[in-house]
Parts: structure tokens; sequence; C-alpha cells
């Protein structure tokens, strides 16, 4: 009997201590991303994806747009720009990026998106995607 009370209380203690939406793990993709993999094929498929040192971070805002590190062109492999444009459609799970110099019109970039990890993948001959870890805040 003491032993039911006992799971009963520590029960409720956890229960009430998630109550709030503090505790729920992060769903969707409004959040910031780190760059942790980028996929290397050498031409004949059997490509992997294999750590980078590269530094960049995305930012996935509430209202639609994109921000990164080092401007949203570094999604494409290219320079930063500064009149360069991210947007995205969670819908479609697809990724806008206009006025970068050395891509004329707008690039549409498909994301997949499982749990905390994120994966862009680019235009390419052979794949290419990088590979993005939610960054958790504590």
């Amino acid at each position: 009997m003491k032993k039911g009370i006992f799971l009963l209380t520590i029960t409720s203690f956890c229960i009430s201590a998630c109550s709030d939406d503090s505790c729920m793990p992060p769903t969707g993709i409004v959040d910031n991303w780190q760059l942790t993999e980028v996929f290397m094929d050498p031409g004949d498929g059997s490509g992997t994806f294999q750590p980078t040192d590269q530094v960049l971070v995305i930012a996935f805002n509430a209202d639609g747009t994109i921000n990164a590190t080092d401007g949203v062109c570094s999604l494409l492999g290219s320079g930063s720009e500064s009149d360069a444009l991210g947007t995205y459609n969670q819908e479609l799970s697809e990724i806008y990026i206009s006025n970068c110099g050395d891509f004329s019109g707008e690039e549409t970039l498909k994301y997949e998106l499982e749990g905390n990890t994120l994966i862009v993948n680019r235009l390419c001959r052979e794949r290419c995607a990088q590979r993005f870890e939610r960054i958790m805040e504590d």
C-alpha cells in the first residue's frame, strides 16, 4: 500500500512538473539549425553524409523568412549577397532563395524534417545535401 501511494505521488509530481509548453519537445521548422554534415558523392552514387567544419546556422522564422550566418546564399554553396532573400513554404517543404550573384532568378530547394534533423537538398549533377541539427535551448 505504501509503495502504491509513493508511486502515485511521484507520478503526479512528474506530470505536474511538465504541464506547460516549455516541457514539450520542439516541432516544426521554426527554429535555429546548425550544419553538422554534408553529403559527399564521388560521382558513382556511393555518397554518404560526412562531418563538416563549416560553421553555418540557419534560422527559420515564424514569418516565413530565413536568415543564415553567412547569408542565405550559403545554402546554395554561393557567396554572401547583401540583397539575397530566403523564404520557405512549410506545406511544400520548400526553401526559396533569390538574388544570389551566381544564380539567376529564384532557386527552390526541397527539405526533409524528421524530429530534430533537417536535410536540405540542392540541385547538383550528383546529390548535394546538407544535414542540420536543431539547436536546443537550455
